[in-house]
């Protein structure tokens, strides 16, 4: 339940794949959904997002069990700020411990304000939220659906990221 967590605004989520948590980026630019209006009223209990992203994996020799996904909630540039503002983000993994990219639906707890590069490890994450809840801002929850393709004879994973919805 997002109702008083986040200020009246439009939002989007950027997605982006990462070497390691903690690591870097292993693309450019992330991918984003459309905007979706939150307008902070009392009936407005999640802020829910019905893109279908798609971030490309490396082919499977080269899938570290290290790598994963950055999510990154922003306000859109408005009366707030005059550009897009981070107000949460999350990590998940992309493989299972098996070495295999994930696939299902998963929930995963978003954290208050921009990236915290200093953390490094999902246990930190799990210690802040018991030890301070003010620090969470709330559930994201999301299905993983592998696609296979193709591309120039080198077989790589698309994994397409669903219907994303922020609740409490």
């Amino acid at each position: 339940m997002v109702r008083h967590r986040l200020p009246r605004g439009e939002y989007y989520f950027a997605l982006t794949l990462w070497d390691r948590f903690g690591g870097k980026p292993l693309s450019v630019e992330p991918v984003r959904t459309s905007p979706s209006l939150h307008e902070d009223r009392p009936s407005d209990l999640d802020l829910v997002f019905r893109d279908v992203l798609a971030i490309s994996a490396p082919p499977s020799q080269h899938v570290s069990i290290a790598m994963c996904f950055v999510f990154e909630l922003f306000l859109c540039r408005g009366h707030h700020s005059p550009h897009d503002t981070p107000v949460g983000w999350a990590v998940f993994p992309l493989c299972e411990p098996s070495g295999d990219i994930i696939a299902g639906h998963f929930r995963v707890p978003l954290l208050k304000g921009p990236i915290d590069l200093t953390i490094k490890k999902y246990s930190t994450i799990e210690k802040m939220i018991a030890d301070d809840t003010s620090r969470w801002l709330c559930n994201m929850y999301f299905k993983v659906k592998r696609l296979a393709r193709v591309v120039a004879d080198v077989q790589e994973d698309q994994v397409a990221l669903a219907r994303q919805a922020l609740m409490w």
